[in-house]
């Protein structure tokens, strides 16, 4: 008899002892992690294609070795080693518990570091020392001048955005 598991989708229905043999096949155990060998993503996460379709071989492994992810979670990595596989190195995690995972380990990125920054932080004094001087039309000034929303600009003043600088 053989063991078979839902992967993500319950359309896809694998033999969980290959799936699991296919992955233990592309992995290296270095400080105790099993850092996948095979394909990876941007920032290191490992990839596995399964029927035509790619997934995160965290995911893949928590699946295979541990249970059912329910939707909306995020698999996380005790280790902090994005290629890490090994089941006890993985736990589940919300949006939130994950940023705030990050945040306790020091890898949340801040100012012009985060993915999504549209200013530098030579930029940000800048605005920091004209909202200084505030007058009635300095938001759209300072949106229009930095290529940015009159909105980043009112959160930046009242600190809700570029609060470190």
């Amino acid at each position: 008899m053989t063991t078979s598991i839902k992967i993500f989708n319950p359309v896809i229905i694998l033999d969980a002892i290959a799936l699991k043999e296919r992955l233990m096949s592309k992995i290296k155990t270095i400080n105790g992690c099993w850092v996948w060998q095979g394909v990876k993503r941007k920032g290191g996460y490992g990839r596995i294609r399964i029927n035509g379709k790619i997934f995160t071989t965290s995911r893949v492994s928590y699946e295979l070795f541990v249970g059912h992810i329910p939707e909306g979670l995020f698999v996380c990595h005790t280790c902090d080693n994005p290629p890490c596989i090994r089941p006890d190195h993985l736990f589940l995690a919300t949006h939130q518990e994950n940023d705030q995972d990050k945040a306790n380990k020091g890898r949340a990125k801040h100012g012009e570091q985060h993915w999504n920054a549209k200013l530098t932080t030579s930029e940000v004094v800048a605005i920091k020392l004209a909202l200084k001087d505030y007058h009635f039309g300095l938001y759209k000034e300072l949106a229009l001048k930095y290529h940015v929303s009159e909105r980043l600009i009112y959160c930046i003043r009242y600190g809700s955005r570029w609060a470190r600088i």
